[in-house]
Order: C-alpha cells, then structure tokens, then sequence
C-alpha cells in the first residue's frame, strides 16, 4: 500500500522557514530508502514536507522525525537570534 503525506507548518516568518529547510534539506537526501522519499520546501513563511511511503508506519516514522527537527531547528533559530 503506497500513502503520501503532505504537511504545511507555518513559522510566520520566511526567513525562519527558509533556515528550516536548509536545515533538513541534507536529511530529505539522504533518509531515502526502498520503503520511503521525503521532499521539503519554504514558501511565504511556511515549510512544506512531503513524504511518499510503502506503508503507514513508515510514514508515521518519518513524519514523527521530521516534525521532531522542525521543532528542534526553529528553537535552536530563535535561541540564537536569527
């Protein structure tokens, strides 16, 4: 069974958004494997994640940590000040 993911996380801010995907654009290359692809983007403040899978707990996987690294990267982002 193939399922598809689509999530729009809104930062209000495109510079935030931007930092973001430059963050996880190294793991959106190299997490692809046989069971699952992911693509990122930003536009208008928000970060776009796309995830193609063979199965829902390899969806849910990779949501979990996507999700995960956009909360760790926008705190990391505010923290420092950018």
């Amino acid at each position: 069974m193939s399922v598809r993911a689509i999530l729009k996380v809104d930062f209000g801010d495109d510079r935030l958004a931007e930092n973001i995907r430059r963050a996880l654009t190294p793991e959106s290359k190299t997490s692809k494997s046989a069971k699952s692809t992911a693509s990122i983007r930003a536009e208008e403040g928000s970060v776009i994640l796309e995830i193609d899978a063979t199965g829902v707990a390899s969806l849910r996987a990779l949501l979990n940590s996507y999700i995960r690294w956009m909360f760790t990267s926008s705190e990391i982002v505010r923290l420092k000040g950018d």
